[in-house]
């Protein structure tokens, strides 16, 4: 330990013990950090100016004027709180800035705050003594500074911030709650280390099992608590209420843990499940300007998160053909690396010509397939051929709202049945239709994974729902024009 604090009942005594350290430092070749050295005397409670100590090298000044660190703590003659609580915040709000302002994608710079700047605040735990209303204000600070970054819309849900991302939130970490466990774990430590005929008899007495039971209670209970919070709002809890009733928890928000996203893309599509974005309908029904509800570019429905994605006729032939392409591509581009035709390193770089053919196989994309006889769907955005197996894949990609994913699955395989019987027919192949469906915020069906893994190719889910995402960004900001609305 190189941080000593010695305590003498008189002047004399301190400084025959600073002598006594500094004759065993030098046999063990170690040295005086004499700029973070200092004496302080105190006398009958009041604190007494004094010459400064000479020692062998320098000298150690008297700080009767002023406070001192130890181990990061101002102090005095008690804990300076004020200061060290001003000195936290400072550097905290220091780190965070530093945080948001890099290059890291959403969830590592969630996860920097976690573990570079909150840190600063939860050090001081057990040892200064903060109050609610001052926790309550480093987290308002914290959601502000993020705001001013572009790393949380103003209007999005307070607690699906503090959420784990696995159950759908963005994993930041309450200060409060912080602050509050760290002490709880403080005290099960001193639980855990005395040795007193006090703690005997209380662990003997069951008061330690239940000491640490109720700390990992209280932790589960403040998660559960929040995250019910977050699905029972009326607003902001539509999405969860709606998607997780036809999908898992992990397919709905898988994207937030494995999709690398730049904090204001993943703040505006967080904000668009919430229903936080300044729609016409929102401006008119939840903010009650009176406007007109309808949307802007076609004027036939009121303007949701849900319509703009995926509902409006004016955007469907350009903005959703565009997203579902980028899909595509991706699909399209794993297909030809499987069967060893040279594509480019990104998936966006990939132009897909309408046959692409080697030895080994035949792949057509948006290709009008000629049928013996007349049916209406006949050209599905990818057909894989394998010349060798004999076995035919008709794939069929969709981004729709994330609510319609099981229907809009159901429905790809039934549009192409008497397309892929006619297919069989013809070509004398084992033909499989095969549904590549990702909701236009993120979620998808628990089978997905299965009908990708039928794919020749290597299939990165994570990168499919990044492109469905992205081109959902896009049509959001280009909608709603968001300088204006956010």
């Amino acid at each position: 330990m190189d941080d000593l604090k010695l305590y003498s009942r008189k002047e004399e005594g301190i400084d025959s013990l600073i002598q006594a350290v500094h004759k065993f430092s030098v046999d063990i070749q170690m040295k005086f950090g004499l700029n973070k050295c200092a004496r302080l005397i105190i006398h009958r409670g009041k604190v007494q100016n004094a010459p400064d100590l000479p020692i062998e090298g320098g000298v150690i000044p008297d700080i009767s004027q002023r406070s001192y660190k130890y181990l990061g703590i101002p102090q005095q003659q008690t804990n300076k709180e004020n200061e060290a609580k001003r000195t936290a915040m400072q550097e905290y709000k220091r780190r965070l800035k530093k945080i948001l302002k890099s290059k890291l994608h959403a969830k590592n710079k969630i996860e920097a705050i976690n573990t570079f700047a909150i840190p600063v605040i939860t050090y001081t735990a057990g040892v200064v003594k903060w109050t609610v209303n001052e926790l309550n204000n480093a987290n308002r600070t914290t959601r502000k500074i993020m705001n001013i970054y572009g790393g949380l819309h103003p209007r999005a849900d307070v607690d699906r911030l503090y959420i784990p991302r696995e159950k759908g939130g963005r994993g930041l970490h309450d200060i409060k709650e912080a602050i509050e466990s760290e002490e709880r774990s403080l005290t099960e430590h001193l639980w855990t280390t005395r040795e007193d005929h006090l703690t005997a008899a209380a662990k003997e007495g069951g008061l330690y099992d239940a000491n640490t039971q109720a700390h990992e209670t209280w932790k589960r209970n403040k998660a559960e608590e929040r995250l019910q919070s977050w699905k029972n709002k009326p607003l902001h809890g539509q999405y969860p209420r709606q998607v997780e009733a036809i999908t898992s928890t992990e397919h709905c928000y898988k994207w937030l843990k494995k999709v690398n996203l730049k904090i204001e893309t993943e703040a505006l599509l967080t904000a668009a499940q919430d229903q936080a974005l300044n729609t016409k309908a929102h401006k008119a029904h939840i903010l009650k300007f009176g406007t007109d509800p309808k949307c802007r570019m076609c004027g036939e429905a009121d303007e949701t998160v849900a319509h703009i994605l995926s509902s409006c006729p004016t955007l469907a032939p350009t903005a959703y053909t565009a997203r579902h392409n980028e899909v595509a591509k991706v699909v399209h581009r794993n297909i030809c690396r499987a069967y060893q035709v040279p594509t480019p390193d990104r998936y966006w770089k990939h132009e897909p010509p309408a046959v692409t053919e080697n030895g080994k196989a035949k792949i057509l994309w948006d290709f009008d397939i000629h049928t013996d006889r007349h049916m209406s769907a006949r050209r599905p955005d990818i057909v894989a051929i394998d010349k060798e197996k004999r076995t035919t894949l008709i794939i069929d990609i969709a981004v729709p709202e994330d609510r319609n994913i099981n229907c809009k699955e159901r429905e790809k395989i039934d549009k192409y049945q008497d397309l892929r019987l006619e297919m069989m027919k013809m070509w004398n192949t084992n033909a499989t239709v095969i549904p590549v469906v990702i909701g236009a915020l993120g979620a998808h069906t628990v089978r997905l994974q299965s009908y990708l893994d039928k794919i020749p190719g290597d299939h990165h889910l994570p990168e499919l729902v990044k492109a469905a995402l992205l081109g959902s960004a896009y049509i959001l900001r280009r909608t709603l024009d968001l300088p204006e609305s956010w």
